[in-house]
Order: C-alpha cells, then structure tokens, then sequence
C-alpha cells in the first residue's frame, strides 16, 4: 500500500492518539488503522505489525465517522472516511473487560471529534500545497490580471502581518524594556542594575530585528520616498549584512506611475540580494536598473555557483511604466 504525505505528517498525531487510548481506555493495546478502497489495510502505528482478519470485517461494519463498535475481543472508532480511504482506532481489550462504560464512552467519542479535526486539517494542508505546486508549475500560464491579483494579495497579508506585529509583540516588547527602566531606579544591587540592562539591551535588540522585519513586509517608505531612495536604503542594508561586494546603477531619472510596478521591482531586487546572500556564495553582485522609454530595464549578474540553465529559456525582466 502506498502511503501519501499525510499518513508521515501525522505519525506524531498516531503516536500520542496511540498512547493516550492505552492510558484512558481498558485495553491493552491500540492501533491506528488504514484501509483504502481495494480493502489493503496497514497499521499506520507499525507497518510491521499485521491487522487481524477479525479487525478488517469490523471496519467495513463501521458506517460513518464518529461511530464505534464493541466486540469480545475489542473496539474499532471509525475517525476518517475520506473517498476511498478509512482510518480506525481499534483497541484490545484487558482481560476479562468487554465493554466500555459510561465515561469511558464520553472520552473516545470526544477523543474522536478531536481525531478528526487533525486528519481533516492534515490531508487539506496536502491538497492546498499540491495546489500550490500546480500553481507554480503552471505559472506561466497565467494571465497577467490573475498574476495582478495573486500579487495584491500577497501584499495585502504582508501589510496585515506586519500591522500585527508593529501592533502587538514590538509594542509588548517595548512595554517590557519601559517596565525594566523603571524597575532599575529602585535596585541597588549593582549585580541586580547589570543583569537588568543586559535583559533590557537583548529587548532591544530583538526590537530592532522585529523593525527590520516589519519594514521587509512592509515598505511603505516607497510611497514618502520612491522607488530609487527605497533601494538606495536597501542597498545600505544589504551592504552591511551581506559578505559580497554591491555594485549597482540605478538611473536617477526613473519615473513609474504604478504604485504596483514601484512594489513589485523592489519585491524581485530584494528577494534577488536575498537569495544571493543566502545561496550564492557570490563575491561580487552587479546590479542595475534603467528606463528606456516607458520600459524598465533590470539587469542582475553574480559571479556565485549559479544554477544550471539548460533548457530554460532566459527572459530579460521588463516592465512597461505607464504614464
């Protein structure tokens, strides 16, 4: 039986599911069980520990999620049924037990709830990033106005998270650092005075990182500047941070109307440095950006490892500025 994504993501899940039903419930051992539609079943607890005959006739008298049957031997707690696919919970009962009471019961149907939840959640995270590697396969494929949105709203959720954290955690950590000034002014103990500021000056250095980041998600210093100020400050960051030489050009004279276009270059120039301090391993970076006419031209060369280009076709990246 082939296992898919879902069934490795979750072996923690089955873990714990595992034990507590051994811990909570009178039996003495209990599996995770996973039948698909040819009726191939696999312990998804220990794929090398066979499921009993008895166990798989029991299955398929399971009729919909939620539901469990008690036998001599056990119970089997249907947790999933997904298309041709059904996981159980079967456990064994402690001898001379053969039944579950009353809030034996209560526990495994809530329990159950709980399962399901996390498996429903599991296997819809696997759809949605399968979507997105179709999506990226194809991407090429797009059109420009679906292009358009898909990069709204990528910079819709970068301007939200980063109002989220300007808005809580920055102004919770800044709130701290207050608190220890103040908290300084009645100690007297100079070993107590040291280890307040060296506490207050890593809060302020995980403020300045956290501004950083908010600033990355957010630019909105190239609405007050523009474009070319905003990648002169990029430029300065990336120099103090990068262990490659920048060299770069950008024309002084560049005019773009389109808020999205301005956005959108200084997306790809930093996700370029980006990746060049992260994979390159490049000495010296060249970079430049010209207008000529209503196009924008950007042009980038590394000397670093580089990827292998055969058979990709090479576009030189342009950008028609309207207005």
């Amino acid at each position: 039986m082939k296992w898919s994504k879902t069934e490795y993501n979750m072996s923690d899940f089955v873990f714990i599911l595992q034990k507590e039903a051994e811990n909570c419930l009178p039996v003495e051992r209990a599996m995770l069980v996973k039948m698909d539609g040819d009726r191939q079943a696999i312990s998804l607890s220990n794929s090398d520990v066979p499921v009993p005959d008895s166990l798989r006739h029991t299955i398929f008298a399971l009729k919909s999620t939620g539901t469990f049957i008690e036998t001599a031997v056990g119970f089997s707690a249907l947790l999933l049924s997904r298309d041709d696919d059904t996981i159980v919970l079967a456990g064994k009962w402690k001898k001379p037990r053969r039944r579950l009471n009353l809030d034996e019961q209560v526990w495994l149907e809530t329990m159950m709830n709980y399962a399901q939840l996390v498996m429903e959640n599991l296997y819809k995270t696997e759809e949605l990033m399968d979507a997105f590697k179709h999506l990226e396969t194809n991407r090429q494929s797009l059109s420009m106005t679906t292009k358009k949105f898909i990069f709204k709203i990528s910079e819709r959720e970068r301007r939200q998270l980063s109002q989220d954290l300007h808005d809580t955690n920055l102004q919770d950590q800044l709130a701290v650092a207050r608190d220890i000034d103040a908290e300084k002014e009645k100690v007297s103990d100079p070993a107590v005075v040291y280890f307040l500021e060296n506490i207050r000056e890593r809060i302020l250095d995980n403020v300045h990182v956290l501004r950083k980041v908010i600033n990355d998600l957010r630019p909105d210093f190239i609405q007050r500047l523009g474009l070319v100020k905003s990648l002169a400050i990029l430029f300065e960051q990336t120099n103090l941070r990068s262990n490659f030489v920048l060299q770069e050009q950008i024309d002084e004279e560049l005019m773009i109307e389109d808020k999205e276009i301005e956005i959108a270059l200084y997306r790809v120039i930093q996700e370029m440095l980006n990746n060049a301090m992260k994979h390159s391993g490049a000495a010296h970076v060249r970079l430049t950006l010209t207008q000529r006419d209503r196009r924008c031209v950007l042009d980038y060369l590394d000397d670093g490892t580089g990827i292998d280009l055969k058979g990709w076709i090479v576009h030189s990246a342009q950008w028609v500025s309207r207005g």
